[in-house]
């Protein structure tokens, strides 16, 4: 009993700051004030009747991913909306959410989501003092963890990290950038509970989740090169 009794603690400790708890209740904040601002854009610059037709069709959560897309390589979600909406007069539109997320699609062609953003910089503009300071903590506490993870992956020498980056190296320097970059990977597969042993990361996620496919091209762009093999460009 005494040991179930640690066990227990320890997991409690463990699972405090783990990705997937943490990390899915930050994007979903996240996603919330995003959809607020996206909705006032549409309210703003729509006649009223269009922009509530476009809050209540099904296509705005594709509207709103695919504005998502562009922040995350880089662009405002809202400017993005806003340039949408003025490329041609929406007047006579019967679907303005699908209209809108056609034009935001095409603007968003070839786009690839940014690489090396840390969760305290993902923390979204524009909330309120309060929401503010509970994301930056949240976002700080996962960005001790992905660094423990490296750390973590230096010790234990699982076989996806020794087989892709070799055994961690004993030079403070060379472990140091070792520890980096198998965070940025062991931070992947916590978060969106990818386990095979062997391999790094799997195929890339489909556009349809976003903030997957951005983490696994960040995590691709830590593995680099490997075995004479330039993964960047796969």
């Amino acid at each position: 009993t005494d040991m179930a009794a640690t066990e227990t603690q320890r997991q409690a400790y463990y699972d405090a700051d783990h990705l997937a708890v943490l990390g899915h209740r930050f994007l979903e904040l996240a996603k919330d004030a995003s959809r607020e601002r996206y909705s006032q854009v549409l309210r703003d610059l729509l006649p009223q009747h269009l922009a509530e037709d476009a809050l209540e069709d099904e296509a705005a959560t594709w509207l709103f991913r695919e504005l998502h897309v562009a922040e995350l390589a880089g662009r405002d979600g809202t400017e993005v909306l806003a340039e949408a909406i003025g490329d041609r007069s929406m007047s006579g539109a019967r679907d303005v959410a699908k209209v809108l997320h056609g034009r935001v699609f095409k603007a968003n062609r070839g786009v690839q989501p940014q690489t090396g953003r840390s969760w305290s910089q993902r923390v979204p503009e524009g909330l309120d003092p309060e929401m503010a300071r509970y994301m930056r903590e949240k976002a700080a506490m996962m960005d001790a963890r992905v660094e423990r993870l490296g750390e973590h992956a230096a010790e234990t020498a699982p076989l996806w990290a020794t087989r892709t980056f070799g055994p961690a190296p004993e030079d403070p320097g060379e472990r140091a950038d070792w520890q980096q970059r198998a965070s940025t990977v062991a931070a992947y597969r916590e978060m969106w509970r990818y386990e095979n042993p062997g391999d790094p990361i799997g195929p890339e996620p489909s556009r349809v989740t976003p903030d997957k496919q951005a983490d696994w091209r960040q995590a691709l762009a830590a593995l680099g090169a490997v075995d004479g093999m330039d993964l960047l460009g796969v």
